[in-house]
């Protein structure tokens, strides 16, 4: 059912989303993204010893918590998604200019005056005038835009993925930690293991960017030679719909995925998170409110936890060498 809900939710957003497009600036943060967090963790909790205390709308409202509000950087995430949709456009524009438009009647002289005359006002209504009767251009900016607008979402559905295996720090491990310090530590953690995780990607999930990159194509083309008349952004939403389809059967798969990655680097993750909060204490221990006494118990405990880690660590290779 946490999977049902999950597909429930994000089919309603896409076809709200067909008819007013930039109603996903408000379903994605508020509707997808929470709907995600909760079916990933009913995913991990169900298997646990706790797992009635992981319901689909239980988890809901966990993700508008301090613990994990802000963890899929969506903020983030959008910016840089706009500004690959911005390179991307602008890319096709030149090469469509080269290839296309330059061929046109017209257009090498209207682009010239463009360049020379004085009265811009006049030359870029005479532009766009242009630009928005003839059907060639009309076909290829609407092919341009449409591209654009996949590449951006694909490129944001990566910056989820790449974000969505540091909220099982929380989910698998105790005491859990507010979503800012995990992204801080995260962060780190990704500059320093970038190789393993890139391999282990690339390794497990390389068929389902094809896929994903196949759809979105697919819904490009579709929209480009079979429906007519129709908007960008709606063209969008269908190969947004169904890049999202095809992904359906392989939504568990990659859960458990991620699952094995981040089990696979927790040691490595908490020791991380350990070193990087005894160099915080140590660089503002003067501005931190708080007794010597307790900074020091704090350390003894980090140092423990740090020694815990590295014991557990060396148990692990010692079984895996006697099991050999």
């Amino acid at each position: 059912m946490h999977l049902f809900f999950f597909i429930m939710f994000t089919l309603v957003s896409l076809m709200i989303a067909y008819v007013l497009p930039f109603s996903l600036l408000i379903t994605v943060p508020f509707v997808i993204a929470p709907s995600y967090f909760a079916y990933t963790s009913v995913c991990i909790g169900k298997d646990s010893k706790h797992g009635e205390d992981f319901s689909f709308f239980r988890m809901y409202k966990v993700y508008f918590t301090n613990l994990f509000f802000g963890s899929y950087r969506l903020l983030l995430g959008l910016l840089k998604s706009f500004a690959a949709y911005v390179g991307s456009e602008i890319v096709l524009i030149f090469i469509f200019d080269a290839t296309i438009f330059s061929k046109i009647p017209g257009y090498s002289a209207l682009a010239q005056k463009l360049v020379t005359s004085t009265d811009y006002t006049a030359v870029f209504d005479e532009y766009y005038k242009f630009i928005s009767t003839n059907e060639t251009m009309v076909r290829f900016t609407f092919l341009a835009t449409v591209i654009s607008l996949v590449f951006a979402s694909f490129f944001f559905i990566q910056h989820i993925g790449k974000h969505s295996l540091k909220i099982r720090r929380n989910l698998f491990r105790k005491p859990p930690l507010p979503a800012a310090q995990v992204s801080y530590v995260y962060k780190t953690f990704r500059r320093e293991h970038r190789g393993e995780l890139i391999k282990s990607y690339i390794k497990f999930a390389w068929f389902y960017q094809l896929l994903l990159i196949f759809a979105g194509g697919g819904g490009v083309v579709l929209s480009f030679f079979v429906l007519k008349n129709i908007d960008a952004y709606q063209a969008a939403i269908i190969s947004i719909a169904l890049m999202f389809i095809v992904s359906i059967p392989l939504f568990n798969y990659i859960s458990k995925m991620q699952d094995i990655i981040y089990i696979s680097l927790a040691n490595d993750f908490e020791k991380a998170n350990v070193r990087l909060t005894l160099q915080l204490f140590e660089k503002y221990k003067e501005k931190i409110d708080i007794s010597e006494e307790d900074l020091g118990k704090i350390k003894d405990i980090l140092e423990q936890t740090k020694k815990e880690l590295s014991n557990e660590e060396n148990n692990k290779e010692s079984n895996e060498e006697d099991k050999q």
